[in-house]
This record gives C-alpha cells, sequence and structure tokens, in this order.
C-alpha cells in the first residue's frame, strides 16, 4: 500500500494547488536575445553595474580590496596578521548588513504584516 496521499485525500483545490498560469513566462536576461552579442554582452554588464545590489556590492569590496584589506606582498610574506584583518573586516561587513537589515525590518518594524508566515 502506498504512503502517498492524493490531493482528493487531502482537500486541497486541484486548481489552486501546483498552478499553471496560462499565460507564458517569457525568459529574462540574456537568454531573451541570445543572438544578438550586444544584447548579450549588456545584460552581463547590467546585471553587474547596474545601480542595485550587485553593483553597490562591487563598488563595495572594489574600496575594501584597495582600500583596507592586507596587499598581496603581505599575505605572501607570511604571518599571521593578514588573517586576523580578513577575518574583522568580514566580520564587521556581516555584523553592519545582518543588523542593519534586523533593526530595519525587526525592531523598526518598517515591513510590517508584508509576506508575513501566512499564506492568503
Amino acid at each position: 500500500m502506498s504512503d502517498v496521499q492524493t490531493t482528493a485525500d487531502r482537500n486541497v483545490d486541484p486548481n489552486i494547488w501546483n498552478y499553471h498560469p496560462v499565460v507564458l513566462i517569457s525568459q529574462g536576461g540574456i537568454f531573451r536575445q541570445w543572438w544578438n552579442p550586444v544584447s548579450v554582452v549588456k545584460g552581463i554588464l547590467m546585471s553587474w553595474f547596474g545601480l542595485y545590489v550587485l553593483g553597490l556590492a562591487l563598488a563595495l569590496i572594489t574600496v575594501l580590496w584597495l582600500m583596507v584589506l592586507p596587499t598581496m606582498e603581505t599575505i605572501g610574506g607570511g604571518g599571521w596578521y593578514w588573517v586576523l584583518q580578513i577575518f574583522v573586516v568580514n566580520l564587521a561587513l556581516m555584523l553592519t548588513w545582518a543588523g542593519s537589515l534586523h533593526l530595519y525590518l525587526y525592531t523598526f518594524a518598517k515591513q510590517g504584516k508584508f509576506i508575513e508566515f501566512e499564506l492568503k
């Protein structure tokens, strides 16, 4: 006997469960016009250098690499000071990011009830 229950046993509406829209979902990004090399290069560049999370992360990483993180000569020279320096930079980034999200979403409750655990 099978342990798998059918949707009739679970009283699940088959029109809601495993919903398939009638409209076609278009492909995004570089696969929309893969035959056009200009469109592909533009899609790749704008995915990193656009004014949103990836572009800002790339800018932040570049600034940290040039100004805060140890040079290759320091790393190649041996010792443990550079390991501690990279660890402190990573810890500060993580605490800043997670702390700011915690303040915004939980302490100040700016998200409200939007996308809470219940489905409507």
